[in-house]
């Protein structure tokens, strides 16, 4: 399993990308010094009909789904 981790920006603009692959899948991890979960998305993509979808839910209150 690879992991990739990018750190960009200083103090509140820091932000932290981290990539994991889980089965045939990747999953994805975009947060600040204050990590918490407010949104998740969910994408796929069907290369035998070239069709995508794609969920998305976010926690009340929240604003994160822009970012997931």
């Amino acid at each position: 399993m690879q992991e990739l981790e990018l750190v960009r920006g200083e103090g509140r603009t820091r932000v932290i990308l981290n990539a994991r692959e889980m089965g045939n899948g990747v999953v994805l991890f975009i947060y600040n010094e204050n990590a918490h979960i407010g949104a998740i998305a969910l994408g796929e993509y069907d290369a035998a009909t070239k069709r995508v979808s794609t969920s998305v839910i976010t926690r009340l209150g929240h604003k994160d789904d822009a970012i997931a």
